[in-house]
């Protein structure tokens, strides 16, 4: 997964003022892990399958679930196959998932861009909860941030579907309001937390 790196705050008050609830609500009520985590290894069976069918319904079925757990809409989901890649000036992006709220579409990509290999289960999951989280804050507040509030809420989803220990993330500051998420800081806690 890339960096979790916030959004800089909004200058318009009522953009501003959603930016902020997310940003406050680090929490999020999880629905019972064993359904969750029983849809999660079948996402994990279909994505060692290859085909893009299993994995699209695998991913429907996890979506589907989480919309009955928090009464909206189920989003529409697309699993498409290779990653599309922007190339410029000595750095790559490679997009993993999108929201379109319009629509209410998620799209993830279940092979990476260069070896077209298929991508790593952990990915994929944390990929499709992402994005079904601004579905969430989208149909909640009308409107979806990439804050420290949204990040926490998803890592949050995603250590519960994978029975994963949690581990307070680690935040650093950065420039124009930005904060990015210090995920080798928690992988140390994370292996000091196991060593108790």
């Amino acid at each position: 997964m890339p960096l979790p790196v916030t959004d800089p705050p909004p200058r318009a008050p009522q953009a501003r003022e959603l930016f902020e609830r997310s940003e406050r609500e680090r929490t999020i009520a999880l629905p019972p892990q064993a359904e969750l985590a029983r849809a999660a290894r079948r996402l994990a069976a279909a994505l060692r399958s290859g085909e893009v069918e299993e994995v699209g319904a695998a991913c429907s079925a996890l979506v589907e679930l989480l919309a009955v757990f928090y009464a909206v809409p189920p989003p529409r989901v697309e699993v498409l196959q290779v990653r599309p890649r922007t190339l410029r000036e000595g750095w790559e992006m490679q997009l993993h998932g999108e929201y379109d709220p319009e629509s209410a579409t998620i799209r993830v990509w279940m092979r990476t861009a260069v070896r077209r290999q298929l991508v790593a289960f952990p990915t994929l999951c944390e990929t499709l909860l992402h994005e079904f989280c601004h579905h969430l804050d989208c149909v909640r507040w009308g409107d979806t941030w990439h804050t420290r509030g949204f990040y926490e809420r998803v890592r949050r989803l995603y250590t519960h579907a994978l029975r994963m220990r949690w581990v307070d993330p680690v935040w650093r500051r950065g420039r124009g309001g930005r904060w990015w998420m210090d995920l080798h800081a928690m992988r140390v806690a994370r292996r000091g937390a196991q060593g108790d």
